[in-house]
């Protein structure tokens, strides 16, 4: 063996490895090819019969992609080679030979596709089908050796799927190929789908698209299946009469030659009518299948692939209600339906709404009655089941002529939702947020908005940590999105208030009246102030200022308590705060019994207490704080004056004892015109009579204006003598000057004369 054979064994054998890990599998079909689609092919909605197959029975096989990546995963293919060529390894970018049987045929059908009268190895299924509905559809692959080499080719290998019935498109008994591309127009080819570029051996104007690269994927080098490149895979599907008898030819062929081959993959169970679809649409958000009295209802929509055209379709309902819980139709729930031309209320007795022509949906609505009862926290069930008909003459040895669909709600009552706004009051820093629920069953929905500083958005109650007032809303709705009540939050921050009180006055009389004050606390926080008297609280109050009376003597003690906020809280205790003290007793007697103007009164503390403060209102205008004091009246005249004398203690408790004292004024002013010296006693000394006078003098001096006598003592008189011895008889001037008690200032000058007798 040379080296060249040895590295070609040795690929070979990598390449027959790789195929096996890979699992691309195609094993011979049934013998029977009415057994191969019922078994391979058909799906939901249709029954396919009279199945035959043309070709050798190699051709045909069922595959399995395994691992591969290849559009379908399994269902038959139809090949002009055979079935064992298929699950083998491409060969791109060199094509592969022919190994197609080599039988010649003539195919009017695929003749419509790319005209020719000479077809080799071709592959077909014929069958008959009904369905039941108005559209029928399968998914394939077609898949070829001739890409791309041959793209832009006269002679490409062909294939098709043609029905042969009464089109409701075309409006008449037809044959049609469905095997097109998304357009609806265009058939699927080589040179219809490919890879954008011509091939190799393309012929000079030869049709060609070059557009649809999208549908078109290359095989990729020795990877199966043995075809170097296929389409993506693809729908074929027709608007038909539903319940009515078709045929359906499949067919792939080769073109003039034998020379390389094509298939078509068919996927498995595709093969199907498209019957009722079921929307759901709720008038509020899902909450499962709960229905709520007066707000959750729901909408049930029954839909056919396209509108009606051969009408006939019908809806039947039952409403079983058997089990214990179950609700009834009509008495816990109602069941409206209604297609394009009329609405009614269904129930046991009538049960039954049509799908009208031109349209293509039936609805029912659904929802609790008005009056329907429920018990708290019930739960009724309601089972509705739909029966869809599609063919009454294969409903129901077919179940697919019909659909059944069971719905199950679950019915509950509806309640209440109130919420209480809130005033959360909090020192330094909030740490916690709920608000009262004034009616309302749990489990509800909340959301707090903002969300700032919450640690939990979605509960009732939250840890927080707020240290700014902040006004919140919380929504609270029940679980099923139908009722709900939004509640005002305020928070305010407080600080931490500082206790401390003003006692105005602190001492004083029974009964005494205080003034209480806190000030540096705010009025907006909560106060209390307890008076205490022998350990027993006699009064207290609420307000910030307190305005006790204190009816007992002795000593209290004060207790105040403050808060801002229900943590915020300071107090303070002042022992012997304030003392009451009983009132002295005020007593005082006065001598001389009968006062003169002028003259000094002497008044005398008679009161018992000691360490007392005095005050004493003379009557006059004057006062004195002695204990003792000594007045001198200076009145215009004698009067009664009354006496007010007032003792206070050290707690400013005062008694006031008054009296009258009567001040007599004896003023007078007699001035004699002589005197007689002479030792007769009679009339010796010159003596002016003035009485009660504040300041007096008198001077005498004789004819040549000398001073002979002066004096200021109201009591002392000239004896007549100068310098020691007698003067001499005759007449003097006098002069005096005085002065009124009344008003010591003003001076008063008299002046005359006095004779001098011996």
């Amino acid at each position: 063996m040379n080296f060249k054979t040895f590295i070609w064994i040795i690929g070979l054998l990598c390449c027959v490895a790789l195929g096996h890990a890979q699992g691309f599998t195609v094993t011979a079909a049934p013998a029977s090819a009415n057994t191969m689609i019922q078994q391979y092919l058909a799906g939901d909605g249709v029954v396919l019969s009279n199945g035959t197959s043309s070709g050798a029975s190699t051709q045909f096989g069922i595959f399995n992609r395994g691992n591969v990546n290849f559009p379908i995963q399994s269902g038959i293919v139809m090949t002009t080679g055979t079935n064992t060529d298929v699950p083998q390894s491409s060969q791109y970018p060199n094509a592969n030979s022919s190994t197609g049987p080599g039988v010649q045929i003539v195919d009017t059908m695929l003749s419509t596709v790319l005209p020719s009268t000479t077809f080799y190895d071709r592959a077909a299924l014929d069958f008959n089908f009904v369905a039941f509905s108005d559209t029928v559809a399968f998914n394939y692959v077609f898949a070829s050796e001739e890409y791309p080499e041959y793209v832009c080719s006269q002679k490409n290998d062909v294939f098709g799927f043609f029905i042969k019935g009464f089109s409701p498109v075309h409006g008449d008994y037809t044959t049609w190929n469905v095997a097109l591309l998304p357009n609806g127009v265009t058939p699927v080819t080589i040179n219809t789908v490919n890879g954008g570029s011509q091939g190799t051996y393309s012929d000079p104007g030869t049709p060609c698209i070059l557009t649809n690269s999208q549908y078109y994927h290359q095989n990729s080098y020795s990877s199966p299946p043995i075809f170097n490149g296929y389409t993506v895979k693809l729908t074929a599907s027709a608007t038909i009469m539903a319940c009515r008898n078709y045929q359906m030819h499949l067919a792939v062929a080769d073109v003039d030659d034998n020379v390389f081959d094509s298939g078509v993959f068919l996927e498995e169970g595709s093969f199907y009518s498209p019957s009722v679809t079921m929307d759901t649409a709720w008038n509020i958000s899902d909450f499962g299948d709960t229905l709520v009295q007066n707000c959750r209802e729901v909408d049930v929509e029954f839909k056919l692939p396209r509108q009606v055209i051969s009408g006939g379709y019908r809806a039947l309902c039952s409403f079983p209600a058997t089990h214990p819980g179950a609700a009834a139709v009509g008495r816990d729930y109602k069941v409206t339906a209604s297609n394009r031309l009329s609405t009614m209320e269904l129930n046991n007795q009538t049960n039954t709404v049509y799908y009208v022509q031109e349209d293509s949906m039936v609805k029912f609505h659904i929802a609790i009655v008005d009056t329907a009862h429920f018990d708290p926290g019930e739960v009724k069930e309601a089972t509705i089941i739909i029966t869809t008909i599609f063919c009454e003459d294969f409903w129901p040895q077919y179940p697919s002529a019909g659909r059944i669909d069971t719905l199950v709600f679950h019915l509950v009552g509806n309640d209440t939702i109130v919420m209480k706004d809130t005033l959360v009051k909090a020192c330094q820093i909030c740490d916690s947020l709920c608000i009262n629920m004034k009616s309302g069953t749990e489990p509800l929905l909340y959301r707090w908005i903002p969300s700032t500083g919450i640690a939990d958005s979605t509960a009732r109650k939250t840890a927080a940590n707020i240290n700014t007032n902040r006004t919140y809303k919380l929504i609270a709705a029940d679980r099923y999105g139908c009722l709900a009540d939004t509640a005002e939050v305020r928070v305010t921050i407080h600080k931490k208030p500082t206790a401390a009180a003003v006692i105005d006055p602190p001492y004083g009389c029974v009964p005494l009246t205080i003034d209480l004050t806190a000030p540096g606390v705010p009025d907006t926080c909560d106060f209390r102030w307890d008076i205490i008297y022998q350990d027993t609280i006699v009064d207290s109050c609420f307000t910030a200022t307190f305005r006790p009376v204190l009816a007992d003597t002795g000593a209290y003690d004060l207790k105040l308590w403050v808060a801002s906020a229900p943590s915020c809280v300071d107090s303070v205790k002042y022992a012997k705060a304030v003392y009451v003290s009983e009132a002295p007793h005020a007593d005082f007697y006065y001598v001389p019994e009968n006062p003169q103007n002028g003259k000094d009164v002497f008044f005398y503390n008679q009161s018992l207490e000691s360490n007392l403060s005095y005050h004493w209102d003379f009557g006059d205008g004057t006062s004195s704080t002695d204990e003792d004091p000594i007045h001198r009246y200076r009145l215009r005249e004698s009067k009664n004056v009354l006496v007010r004398f007032t003792a206070t203690n050290q707690y400013g408790c005062s008694d006031e004892a008054t009296t009258w004292v009567p001040i007599v004024d004896n003023f007078a002013f007699f001035v004699p015109s002589a005197f007689s010296p002479n030792g007769d006693g009679k009339n010796e000394v010159f003596l002016p009579k003035v009485n009660d006078v504040d300041f007096y003098q008198l001077d005498i001096f004789n004819r040549q204006g000398q001073l002979v006598f002066h004096t200021n003592s109201t009591e002392i008189g000239w004896d007549g003598n100068l310098g020691g011895s007698p003067a001499p008889p005759g007449v003097y001037v006098w002069r005096i000057k005085y002065s009124r008690v009344f008003n010591p200032n003003e001076i008063i000058p008299r002046e005359g004369t006095v004779t001098l007798l011996r």
